[in-house]
């Protein structure tokens, strides 16, 4: 250890490829990075080492002496060179590179001459992300094995012209998630992208569907969501809704008629003429409304009003609609959309159960 020490003090001469004229060593190792035709600047690098010597430390070992990089590839191993009849390194014609030998064993391996180790380049491990309906790659990443990558973010995220990325998956059925984040090992990996016609808007909770429905967002429904702690906003909708087969449930209105409040009352103000929900369930509604000065409001648990064009399909809506006209009797209520005009053709196998009570309805007489 004595030994290398000394010889690591005099290393930054080494390193420049020039000796002394008495050598404070015996042999010379020289790392060479083996690039062949490869476009790269790449310098040797040396270490001077006693006959018999383990080679200690190899490029790498400090920032005085680095490992180089060559972009595309990592560093596997340096190696022996294969030699021919003369002792020559067996060069391949086409990559320009030197044929290897057995690995070099840092830990066991003893210098007896001057030799040169020769890096093992190899290409990095590819990440493909192939396009699960039509089995074209979209793009990819490399790395190193043992390096880790997280879910590309949605500058860097595979892209399909006309459509939204919905997930990566396993197998091209896209039944099993890809999981991020990735470790890179020394085979090429592949992650199936699911895409869907549209730009849309996949949400999971009530803050992302109040979003998407104020803004007029295509929504997609990646899970049932509950409004129990967050406020239902009554808003105009003039988008798509896929509900993808799932609920909304714990949603309560609670609405006051007034002078600067004389529409939107129920679900829904205007749906307009590109408004498209379907297969969805809202569960449960509770609403109430309650006039707080004389007018003739018009009140319905769904909509405000619906434009020609707007369409329902396979949606369910249950719940009730509880409403104290007392001091506004002109007041008109409907069983969905507050003008009583539900244009032709807007609900296909859609049912609505909702209940319609009034509030300061005197009680039926009890029975005898």
């Amino acid at each position: 250890m004595c030994g290398f020490l000394i010889l690591l003090s005099v290393f930054f001469l080494i390193s420049c490829g020039k000796e002394t004229t008495t050598r404070p060593f015996d042999c010379l190792v020289t790392f060479h990075y083996n690039y062949g035709k490869m476009n790269v600047d790449c310098p040797d690098q040396y270490l001077g080492v006693k006959t018999g010597q383990v080679v200690a430390i190899m490029p790498g070992y400090s920032e005085s002496f680095k490992e180089y990089e060559v972009p595309g590839y990592y560093l596997d191993g340096w190696y022996l060179p294969e030699v021919n009849a003369a002792g020559e390194p067996v060069v391949d014609k086409e990559t320009g590179r030197v044929r290897l030998a057995e690995r070099w064993d840092f830990a066991t391996g003893t210098v007896t001459s001057d030799m040169t180790l020769y890096a093992n380049l190899v290409e990095q491990p590819t990440l493909s992300f192939v396009d699960a309906d039509t089995g074209a790659e979209v793009s990819s990443i490399r790395g190193n094995p043992g390096t880790q990558r997280q879910q590309p973010s949605q500058t860097l995220a595979p892209k399909k012209e006309g459509y939204t990325l919905f997930g990566y998956y396993q197998d091209p059925e896209c039944t099993q998630p890809f999981a991020f984040p990735y470790t890179f090992t020394k085979e090429n990996e592949t992650a199936y992208v699911k895409f869907l016609a549209g730009n849309w808007l996949f949400v999971d909770d009530a803050a992302g569907f109040q979003k998407g429905v104020q803004n007029n967002l295509n929504l997609y429904l990646t899970a049932d969501i509950d409004f129990a702690q967050y406020p239902w906003v009554t808003s105009d909708f003039n988008g798509t809704i896929n509900g993808n087969g799932h609920k909304l449930t714990g949603i309560t209105i609670d609405k006051v008629g007034s002078r600067n409040n004389m529409v939107n009352f129920g679900l829904f103000g205007r749906l307009g003429a590109n408004t498209h929900i379907y297969d969805l369930e809202i569960a449960d509604v509770s609403i109430r409304f309650t006039a707080q000065v004389q007018g003739t409001y018009q009140v319905a648990p769904l909509a405000q009003e619906m434009v020609s064009g707007a369409r329902l399909e396979r949606v369910t809506v249950s719940g009730s609609l509880t409403y104290d006209i007392s001091v506004a009797p002109t007041t008109e209520v409907y069983p969905l959309v507050a003008t009583g005009k539900v244009p032709d053709g807007a609900f296909t196998d859609c049912t609505f159960t909702i209940t319609l009570t009034d509030a300061k309805a005197e009680p039926a007489p009890a029975d005898d």
